[in-house]
């Protein structure tokens, strides 16, 4: 059973500038460009994720490809400076360390921040980032080192995954008594030279440290041509990917006359009788100071109240990019479950990966409220997400 949207987007309204400080001094930015259309051509589903190229939404819009937010384009300015004004899961600098600086002043998480620090991404010459190694039994660290918790609860730390308190999270994207939607930020910082590709996968789980309720997975993974709603993900907490489990995004998006192609090789191939002319070649490199994707789970995001008033606690995330079995240098062997390869390295070595509020949804109800819709939502959501 698919559960419709909790109070869908009702106001595509978008509040303050991105990337600057709140007066309320809660921890994540808003976002200020224009509001984002999911059904876009510019668009696609990976597994229980939704992906917008920022570059292709403008030229659909008529604007430049490099138009950011404050020319009324989609493109975020991030640089590292500012990224230190969002929640950072994976960056390169000293971005990842700046988490322990937010602290929501909504209750009940008036204690301070329930938020891991940020996974630190510059790391020499391996081809890959791995936040952790799972086993099928357990969970390793990965090639960066596992960052401080900032007050999560026992048993809410986990080696080898980026770990959020749920109503930490809820709260944090609460802005003024308006509940935002949960928005993902994603600079991937492949060479900036040359329109590189890269191989990405992730899994995130929503969990009850106590252990009195299963697992719900959202897998991040390649397009399997189904909508974020119909996919459901096989991939438990200590499950290790298959090679063919891993997306791609495409450096490089070939718009022709007939057809539109994601590119991994860089230029666009020169047209034919079945593509047509070509119109417009995406470039999804925008520099290692923009952020080219934006990101939405919108299944999660709809269920977070669910989830927390049936007893939910963490949310925890799991990344892996770049070449995994293959290509010799630092190849991460051991990554995955099939003995395949992936074979679109990370050759950029600190891609950014950050959390921001996205459009207001719905004035946030009273908890009493949350619980009762909990009751009712979250037996068909288990149902949905636990592995047969």
């Amino acid at each position: 059973m698919k559960i419709s949207k909790n109070k869908a987007l009702t106001a595509a309204t978008i509040v303050s500038a991105f990337l600057s400080p709140l007066a309320d001094a809660t921890p994540l930015a808003v976002y200020a460009g224009p509001a984002i259309d999911k059904s876009s051509p510019a668009c696609a589903t990976f597994g229980d994720m939704l992906s917008c190229s920022a570059p292709m939404l403008n030229y659909i819009a008529g604007l430049a490809q490099s138009t950011g937010t404050d020319s009324g384009g989609y493109l975020l300015s991030t640089p590292q400076g500012m990224l230190k004004e969002t929640v950072v899961v994976q960056a390169g600098g000293a971005a990842p360390l700046d988490n322990s600086d937010t602290s929501p002043t909504n209750p009940p998480t008036t204690d301070g921040s329930r938020v891991e620090n940020g996974f630190k991404t510059n790391r020499g010459g391996d081809n890959f980032l791995a936040t952790g190694r799972a086993t099928g039994t357990t969970m390793e660290a990965g090639n960066m080192s596992d960052p401080a918790n900032n007050q999560l609860a026992a048993g809410a730390d986990n080696i080898g995954t980026w770990d959020v308190n749920a109503v930490w999270l809820r709260d944090a994207l609460t802005i003024g008594g308006v509940r935002h939607e949960l928005m993902l930020g994603f600079d991937y910082n492949q060479p900036q030279s040359a329109t590189t590709s890269v191989d990405y996968w992730g899994l995130i789980t929503v969990r009850d440290t106590d252990g009195a309720l299963p697992d719900i997975h959202y897998e991040v993974g390649r397009d399997t041509g189904l909508s974020y709603g119909a996919f459901t993900s096989t991939k438990l907490f200590y499950d290790a990917p298959a090679s063919t489990d891993f997306a791609t995004v495409y450096g490089t998006i070939c718009i022709y006359e007939h057809t539109t192609l994601r590119n991994p090789g860089g230029s666009c191939p020169s047209a034919t009788g079945s593509t047509g002319a070509l119109i417009e070649s995406i470039d999804n490199s925008q520099g290692t100071e923009n952020a080219e994707f934006l990101a939405f789970l919108p299944e999660l995001n709809a269920s977070l109240e669910s989830y927390i008033g049936a007893g939910y606690d963490t949310i925890s995330v799991r990344l892996l990019f770049g070449c995994f079995g293959g290509t010799t240098k630092g190849n991460g062997a051991g990554y995955l479950s099939d003995g395949g390869e992936t074979t679109n390295c990370d050759s950029g070595g600190f891609g950014d990966v950050f959390i921001l509020a996205g459009s207001a949804m719905y004035e946030t109800p009273e908890p009493a409220t949350l619980t009762l819709a909990a009751l009712g939502l979250i037996g068909a959501v288990v149902l949905r997400r636990r592995r047969r």
